[in-house]
């Protein structure tokens, strides 16, 4: 008899545990199949066949137990308030995930759905995600926090160390043109966060609503009409400000690939679903844009990943995605919100 296929994957633990695992939890067949899915920035993820069960199994990277129970605590929150956050299944102990091999995972039902494709999302995808932004973040500001990890902004001199290694590796070893643009993308960075003062304390926003934390439609299911029907990868969430997160999920699904008028429109149409929801004033939108785009220019994890050979191929289409905002990333994003937001 043919044995279950296993993924030559260090990443990953041994297939017989997990098997063993999945039978005595949750009372299903012996694995048969793992297959690795892409994406996946703080978990694998794997479709996972067990008889005639067909799984959805994330591998978190993280191996803190109390990080892993505040996402599934986001995940049970969102959904039962009615959201289409996808919840994990739940083994006999009625846990919403388990340790095998060494780190904590979760399954759930395997969404065999279409989903928004980069460069043609259509404006039925942008209403619908503007909408479903709206209802999370009403309903993430009643959510009773406790000790919940809040939104970490950015931090200007932990950007300036990994500038300095980012600029000696690129120096040390052969380079090529898209190394050449990477620095160029950095230095553009370099020159916004040298170029202000500005704190994430001196935002006048309140860290008062629970935020998904990666709102994008690479993590959203659609109908044939093109409206979000799932919602899910929490790995990101956080207590934080709500224009932050709005901010961010504009530019990120409405200004993807291009920067052109259609794609302020769509901004405009996103935002405006947004606000029929879950109203929003000019200055708490403005602050929110301005936090969003001092902190990206912090950011060095995607063009660290190109530069050390560590990339996977989505990390190249998120570079290149991510370097064009970075055109337009400024400390002071007064004319675009403006532009966005309408009179």
């Amino acid at each position: 008899m043919a044995g279950p296929h296993v993924m030559k994957d260090p990443t990953m633990l041994a297939f017989p545990e997990l098997s063993e695992r999945l039978t005595d939890l949750f009372g299903l067949a012996p694995a048969s199949a793992l297959e690795r899915l892409p994406g996946g920035y703080k978990c694998d993820n794997f479709r996972l066949e067990c008889g005639p069960d067909v799984l959805f199994l994330k591998t978190y990277k993280n191996r803190i137990s109390h990080w892993i129970a505040q996402i599934k605590a986001a995940e049970q929150f969102f959904a039962r308030q009615g959201l289409p956050v996808v919840e994990p299944i739940r083994d006999r102990f009625g846990r919403p995930m388990f340790m095998a091999g060494g780190s904590w995972h979760s399954i759930f039902p395997f969404i065999d759905s279409a989903q928004p494709q980069r460069g043609a999302i259509r404006d039925t995808t942008i209403a619908s995600m503007g909408q479903w932004l709206g209802h999370l973040h009403r309903a993430g500001r009643t959510f009773d926090a406790g000790p919940f990890q809040r939104l970490h902004a950015w931090d200007r001199e932990a950007f300036r160390m990994e500038l300095i290694e980012l600029r000696e590796l690129v120096r040390r070893r052969e380079h090529n043109a898209l190394h050449n643009r990477i620095l160029e993308t950095l230095e553009k960075k370099s020159a916004v966060v040298e170029s202000t003062d500005l704190t994430p304390g001196l935002l006048p926003l309140s860290y008062d609503c629970l935020l998904h934390g990666d709102f994008i439609y690479q993590n959203t299911f659609i109908n044939t009409a093109g409206e979000v029907t799932h919602v899910f990868d929490l790995e990101k969430t956080c207590m934080g400000p709500r224009a932050y997160e709005l901010a961010r999920s504009l530019l990120i699904n409405c200004f993807d690939t291009a920067w052109e008028e259609d794609d302020l429109r769509k901004g405009r149409l996103f935002l405006s679903a947004y606000r029929d929801v879950f109203p929003i004033g000019f200055d708490e939108f403005y602050h929110g844009m301005r936090m969003y785009m001092v902190g990206v220019a912090h950011s060095t994890w995607v063009e660290g990943r190109i530069l050390l050979g560590i990339a996977e191929p989505q990390h190249h289409e998120l570079y290149a995605s991510h370097a064009l905002r970075i055109e337009h990333v400024s400390d002071d994003p007064r004319d675009l919100c403006e532009t966005l937001y309408g009179g």
